[in-house]
């Protein structure tokens, strides 16, 4: 994490962010940094309920705002899951892969579009940052 926050300062220093956009992605780091450190300190039994447990939330949020319906949601938790119990506690767990757990990647690609869109950095400089945080992931 510690070489995404440089990249991002990198590019903030450079003035190819905002002060804004910078603070918003330092900040999603840290939560994400924060939630590993969380994991990393559970049981394997522990680790699987709250990764259940956060997912079932995320779902339920998307059937609450319309995105998906609740049979599509019950869907995607059973497969959820059954991948969970199943896994061995041994490098990341099922929808956990580095940086793009849960939604946190989707929703900083949508920061950076945004960022695109109010022409706060180039197509390019969204294209490079999402290059370096897929790097070896």
């Amino acid at each position: 994490m510690e070489d995404i926050k440089a990249k991002v300062t990198e590019k903030y220093n450079q003035g190819k962010i905002s002060k804004e956009k910078y603070d918003s992605m330092i900040s999603k780091i840290n939560e994400e940094e924060q939630y590993i450190k969380e994991l990393n300190s559970l049981t394997l039994s522990q680790k699987r309920q709250k990764l259940i447990s956060d997912f079932t939330a995320n779902l339920n949020k998307k059937v609450q705002s319309g995105k998906i319906s609740q049979d599509k949601a019950n869907e995607l938790i059973k497969k959820y899951t059954d991948k969970v119990n199943k896994w061995d506690g041994t490098g990341f767990p099922p929808g956990m892969k580095g940086f793009k757990r849960g939604g946190v990647y989707k929703k900083f690609k949508n920061a950076l579009e945004k960022a695109v869109k109010d022409k706060k950095i180039t197509e390019s400089q969204k294209q490079d940052i999402l290059n370096y945080l897929n790097e070896g992931k």
